[in-house]
């Protein structure tokens, strides 16, 4: 590999590691998603400036393109696993997934393949 190919590698547990920071980073920016009626009670000027924003981290309005893209019932499972992740608890889970658990992982798995493959798409990870 040359030096480039190198620094670009991320390796499987990095991936694993990479996916999970993401749902959860995303399951708390959909959860304070609130449309508003009327005013707000705060100064729109209380919101602005660095610490309105991360900043650092992914862009949630382009990882919500991707889970909005996945098909059900992976596109349920990626929501089911974000919410686990975050209470850092196996507790969540939905009548839309299979009951028998192999199941469930198979079609986990595969919804995080297509998570990752629309990350990628994105330029959010990879190249």
């Amino acid at each position: 590999m040359n030096a480039v190919a190198e620094h670009q590698h991320i390796d499987e547990c990095q991936l694993n590691d990479l996916l999970n920071e993401y749902l959860v980073e995303w399951h708390q920016w959909s959860a304070n998603y609130t449309v508003a009626s009327g005013y707000s009670s705060r100064s729109p000027s209380c919101m602005l400036g660095p610490a309105a924003s991360v900043g650092d981290g992914p862009d949630m309005e382009a990882i919500d393109a991707v889970i909005d893209a996945i098909p059900q019932p992976h596109r349920t499972a990626l929501a089911f696993q974000a919410r686990n992740l975050t209470v850092r608890a196996q507790v969540w889970s939905s009548p839309r997934l299979p009951e028998n658990w192999e199941e469930r992982q198979i079609l986990l798995m595969e919804a995080r393949n297509l998570f990752t493959r629309g990350l990628i798409a994105k330029g959010l990870i990879g190249g």
